[in-house]
């Protein structure tokens, strides 16, 4: 179950949930998708590619998320989610349970907790195992968000939907069988709000070259992801005002690569010399191999974020903000390099930029640590012997 349409695979979370179908397929499971179709996300499942058809079987259903001022109002009023209640459909409960009578499911996939409500009326139709596979803790973003707001009157409507998450977050805790989380941090979240679930932690899976493409021999850096997500906009409207002019000031031949649909126009003004924005690309690993360093400017965000793993697979250096770099594996090979004060984005890429030695060290590591902790396969494989376990 998903509330977007898994296709075309351009952001994180609709990469995450193709992977994972690819994985169980490719081990001989049949795999349903059952999705909300937003005019947000909106994509046509008639043009799905013959490969996807092979893989699984596609529903959607045509959903509209958009938010009104009515709709506003009475958030503002009632403790009820606005986030979660416009991704209820009663057309697409009805899908689920025509597909829950005419399939005998051993597990029901939850692509993340705005799906949840619909767990009890599953329940009277389906004795399927049902899952949580969560992408973020979602209450987080908002509470990080209104951390770094500085306008008061937004700050307090992001504190409220983020106390209005929270609450549906714990009114929901417990009700499915077992619990996926996406990364350790967010698994120690969940447990210390009360989560009693069978757990298993399954990172973003991406797929990983033998050998990644050389690097270019003039650096770049590069930022790739939805331009219309706010901890994306924000963090990048950060790092253009408060550390590219001084980058740029030490490296004048250095350039900004920047992809990702709907970008706002406030955004684009920001750039300033040696800013390039590329808008919503087709081939986002081609854009990313055309980059050295991935830049990961967020400062509010839960889970993992897929471009990185994506970066780290195609041997590109990635320098981050410790909220930006949340969710990956906390190990001493983790080559990440974290930028987490006012001048540390330059200093981190000076010391790149200055060795090229270092950079091309720093990338080989990249690589060598997504075949080992972020592959697909072995991800998928991983999650089915959990699957198997709870349904013994």
């Amino acid at each position: 179950m998903c509330k977007k349409f898994p296709f075309p695979p351009r952001d994180g979370e609709v990469i995450a949930i193709w992977h994972l179908t690819q994985g169980f397929a490719r081990k001989g499971h049949g795999v349903i998708v059952a999705a909300l179709n937003t005019r947000k996300h909106f994509s046509d499942p008639y043009q799905l590619p013959d490969a996807w058809k092979q893989t699984a079987r596609f529903y959607a259903v045509e959903t509209d998320t958009r938010i009104r001022p009515a709709t506003v109002l009475r958030s503002m009023l009632w403790t009820s989610s606005l986030q979660v209640e416009r991704f209820y459909s009663r057309r697409f409960l009805d899908l689920l349970r025509h597909l829950v009578r005419e399939h005998p499911f051993d597990i029901i996939q939850l692509e993340g907790s705005y799906l949840l409500p619909y767990v009890k009326e599953l329940r009277r139709h389906s004795s399927a195992k049902m899952v949580l596979r969560s992408h973020n803790v979602e209450h987080q973003i908002w509470e990080r968000q209104a951390t770094s707001e500085p306008r008061r009157w937004r700050r307090k409507l992001l504190q409220h939907l983020a106390r209005q998450l929270r609450r549906h977050e714990l009114k929901y805790l417990n009700v499915c069988d077992a619990l996926v989380p996406i990364s350790q941090d967010d698994a120690a979240a969940y447990r210390a709000m009360g989560c009693r679930l069978p757990m298993h932690v399954c990172e973003v899976g991406v797929e990983v070259p033998f050998q990644p493409p050389p690097l270019p021999e003039t650096p770049r850096l590069f930022f790739i992801g939805s331009l219309d997500w706010s901890p994306n906009s924000a963090g990048l409207e950060f790092f253009l005002r408060e550390h590219w002019p001084g980058i740029r000031a030490r490296f004048p031949q250095l350039t900004f690569h920047i992809a990702g649909r709907n970008s706002p126009d406030w955004l684009r003004n920001l750039g300033g010399e040696g800013v390039v924005f590329h808008g919503e690309v087709e081939d986002a690993r081609s854009f990313m191999a055309g980059g050295s360093i991935l830049i990961v400017p967020v400062s509010g965000a839960s889970g993992i974020r897929v471009k990185i793993a994506e970066a780290l697979a195609l041997g590109r250096v990635v320098v981050s903000t410790p909220a930006g770099a949340l969710g990956l594996p906390r190990v001493s090979d983790n080559p990440v390099l974290i930028a987490d004060g006012q001048n540390d984005f330059l200093s981190v890429l000076s010391d790149l930029l200055q060795s090229p030695e270092r950079l091309q060290q720093i990338a080989a590591r990249g690589h060598a640590f997504a075949k080992e902790r972020l592959d697909a396969e072995r991800l998928s494989e991983q999650l089915l012997l959990f699957y198997k376990s709870l349904l013994a």
